[in-house]
């Protein structure tokens, strides 16, 4: 039987604190001991699964950075995946959905499973999380889900659920749950209808035509500006002549962000997001509004922005609209291509069709 892949990378799940449980901190020996040591004394049926395990990466996961993704990047590179039934990689919550979103772009094509599994605490604390979620990451390896990135997290309602990588979202705050809009509860003993399920509809994966441009990327940088609406923004405080390739502006749940004007005869200040449309569009860098479907412009606001230039995508998480504008730019994609790249069905698109 062949062994399981385990990738080190951090976070919580890799951490210990003092005698209060304070100042956590990595500890990849410690982590790589406790995480093997509690698997074995648990009652899962596969105690006896093989591991491989590498250290890649020691960071809190709010310490991830482009640069320690390519670290990560230039590993995975290295690996031969056919030697392993699946891969489980350790990686800390604050930047989860984010690395799921990344993980799921670049292992786009490849004939493995990977699980990427948290823990609210330490594992050394009563009440964690991350040893129920090895053990089902290991079960649904070992019972031969297809390949594919999953996120196996019990939230604190104590209820196991497994979500596809690329549907992750974040935590909302003062909470340690996570939600994608099609988790699957599994309870006990119904992994393998999950398998199941999976074998019979598929996960998200590259369109064929993108998987060898996918296998290509050489490095991400941080050329792509992120920016949330609120109430008080000001877009003349972003600088977008240092480097700046894409800028992915989020949306209100109505599809629309601050124009200002009521009407295209008035004028509007940088407190519209058209002032920032003009800025870019003398700079032919594309500004991706999201969530934002062409048809659904119910507001005059939604109008007046995308024959601005706002580039309009719909049906993708945050976190992977800006995973994938990172990829598109990394893979020196422009204009329509990158258009057509956001758009394309891999890894995540179309999420309410």
């Amino acid at each position: 039987m062949k062994p399981i892949l385990l990738i080190l990378t951090g976070g919580t799940i890799c951490s210990f604190g003092d005698s209060e449980n304070a100042n956590r901190d990595v500890n990849m020996g410690e982590a790589k001991r406790l995480i093997l040591e509690n698997f074995e004394k648990s009652s899962s049926p596969y105690r006896d699964t093989k591991f491989e395990v590498n250290y890649v990466l020691d960071t809190l996961s709010e310490n991830m950075t482009a640069a320690r993704w390519n670290i990560l990047l230039e590993y995975l590179r290295t690996v031969d995946f056919d030697r392993y039934q699946g891969v489980i990689m350790a990686h800390g919550t604050d930047t989860l959905a984010y690395t799921s979103a990344f993980m799921s772009l670049i292992m786009s094509g490849r004939d493995v499973p990977v699980c990427i599994v948290s823990s609210q605490l330490p594992l050394d604390v009563n009440g964690a999380n991350g040893n129920k979620n090895f053990s089902m990451a290991v079960e649904l390896i070992r019972r031969g889900i297809p390949a594919g990135v999953y996120v196996p997290y019990e939230n604190m309602n104590g209820k196991m659920y497994i979500h596809k990588g690329c549907h992750l979202m974040q935590c909302e705050n003062y909470l340690d749950d996570f939600y994608s809009y099609d988790a699957f509860l599994v309870n006990e003993g119904e992994a393998e209808e999950y398998v199941k399920n999976v074998k019979n509809n598929g996960i998200p994966a590259a369109g064929q035509g993108y998987r060898e441009a996918l296998g290509s990327i050489s490095e991400i940088s941080g050329c792509v500006l992120y920016i949330k609406p609120y109430v008080g923004l000001d877009y003349s405080v972003y600088n977008i002549d240092n480097g700046i390739r894409a800028v992915v502006h989020g949306l209100y749940h109505s599809c629309t962000a601050c124009v200002e004007r009521q009407n295209k005869e008035q004028e509007y200040t940088s407190a519209s997001i058209l002032y920032l449309l003009d800025k870019c569009r003398s700079r032919n860098i594309p500004v991706i509004a999201e969530p934002c479907r062409e048809d659904i412009n119910m507001y005059a606001s939604g109008n007046d922005m995308t024959e601005a230039g706002a580039v309009p995508v719909y049906g993708m998480t945050s976190e992977m609209v800006y995973v994938k504008t990172l990829a598109g730019c990394a893979m020196e994609l422009k204009g329509d291509r990158l258009t057509e790249f956001l758009r394309t069905d891999i890894c995540g698109e179309m999420l309410w069709k």
